[in-house]
């Protein structure tokens, strides 16, 4: 865990890199609201304990900010997945879901947009006080901890959402960080004295001015609305409430990794298919995983699904990964050495085979079929050149009593024979 974090980066780079004033503004004259003032957050550190530090910040926040909504979520955590809390979870209202945020005073994970986690002991402090070049996380029980928290909290955000990045806060009593996190890993600010330092509010105040796409939402994924959802919802055979997201694929020209998967309604074609979204490893050495579907079809390989569509997601410049590029610069304690950091491509690709997980078989039987299907894949694809590296019980899917092999992605040529990446991920799949 400690591997993945970067910085400690001066608060003003920070702003001035991920939520530049010249794409807010978009040329206008206007400038940044400045509501505050020395002594703004004087009733916070009055606090005896991070408990009763929640209201008197939460209450000049509002003041500051007053268009942002900020809730206690301490004891209010999201009752649709994992029962997280973050101390205070903050929504910025989008227009096309004004109704969702009526009444909000909870963690709701699918729309929260930053999370900020209290400690008020300095032994919690994840972070040296003075970073050495080789040094930003502190090696303590406590620091762990803390961290496990905070990544905790942004992971599932992440995949709760469609969403490139997302920001959260620490504050640890009279001093705060700004934290960016993507699939590689995450940013860290220095640390922001936030009664005296206005930095923390413009980070609020720009980040609620930005368009979608710098808070990190990602924009090539809209919601989907009547009455083509209606349609879709009768093909994927989902209740008529399901909220729906529609997106499009540009095909590559054919030269953590974190996944979201699941059936899909291909509205050209009036079908079902399977989408697959991810974040693939980005290095020279990796190929496309419909690439190596095209590999294994031109190979005649049984038990295989075919790849209708893939390609990278188009390179705006929010969907590049940041956290490794960042390495380089002269404030990041990494700077120099040999990190653990990969560098990550947003990727999407469609099957033509919706199948059910292998969990799902209904006699012994079926399940050695399946077993065996995806089995003779394997074999068939190894014989081709082509090493599967990573089969499981989440890899095998099974269709009208078949059983198939899927998520190619880490594979790799059985005549490449060193190892190819520093870290290797899990996949998660939903139905």
């Amino acid at each position: 865990m400690t591997d993945f974090f970067v910085g400690p980066m001066p608060v003003k780079e920070f702003l001035d890199k991920f939520l530049p004033w010249d794409k807010i503004a978009s040329g206008s004259n206007c400038s940044i609201p400045s509501p505050f003032e020395p002594g703004c957050f004087s009733e916070t550190f009055k606090a005896k304990s991070e408990l009763d530090a929640y209201s008197p910040f939460i209450k000049a926040c509002r003041k500051l900010v007053p268009r942002l909504i900020f809730v206690d979520s301490h004891s209010r955590g999201d009752t649709s997945g994992p029962l997280l809390k973050p101390d205070v979870s903050v929504y910025a209202i989008q227009e096309n879901k004004a109704d969702d945020y009526k009444g909000i005073d909870r963690c709701i994970m699918s729309l929260l947009d930053i999370h900020i986690k209290f400690k008020w002991s300095m032994t919690e402090e994840p972070f040296v006080k003075h970073p050495t070049a080789n040094s930003l996380v502190a090696n303590t029980g406590n620091a762990r901890d803390t961290l496990g928290q905070l990544s905790t909290y942004a992971v599932v955000q992440l995949a709760a959402q469609y969403r490139t990045h997302v920001f959260s806060i620490f504050v640890l009593h009279k001093k705060a960080r700004i934290i960016r996190w993507d699939r590689e890993g995450a940013i860290v600010t220095e640390p922001i004295e936030y009664d005296t330092d206005p930095s923390l509010v413009q980070f609020l105040s720009l980040y609620l001015m930005a368009p979608l796409q710098l808070r990190g939402i990602d924009t090539t994924v809209s919601v989907f609305t009547d009455p083509e959802a209606v349609s879709a919802r009768i093909k994927l055979r989902l209740p008529a409430k399901t909220p729906m997201f529609q997106t499009s694929i540009i095909p590559s020209h054919p030269a953590c990794h974190v996944t979201r998967a699941c059936s899909a309604y291909d509205i050209e074609n009036d079908r079902v298919v399977f989408f697959k979204d991810s974040w693939r490893i980005d290095a020279p050495d990796t190929q496309l995983e419909g690439l190596i579907y095209e590999q294994l079809r031109a190979a005649n390989v049984t038990n295989i699904p075919r790849c209708i569509a893939h390609g990278e997601v188009p390179h705006q410049a929010e969907q590049k990964t940041q956290t490794k590029a960042s390495l380089v610069l002269s404030w990041a304690c990494k700077e120099g050495e040999e990190v653990k950091i990969v560098s990550h491509s947003h990727y999407r690709l469609v099957l033509d085979l919706v199948g059910k997980s292998l969990s799902t078989f209904t006699s012994t039987k079926k399940l050695v079929q399946a077993i065996h299907d995806a089995l003779l894949a394997h074999r068939g694809a190894f014989a081709a050149g082509i090493l599967h590296r990573d089969l499981s019980i989440g890899n095998i899917v099974i269709s009208e009593g078949r059983g198939y092999l899927i998520d190619w992605d880490l594979a790799k040529p059985t005549t490449v024979e060193q190892p190819r990446r520093v870290t290797r991920c899990k996949t998660s799949v939903h139905e």
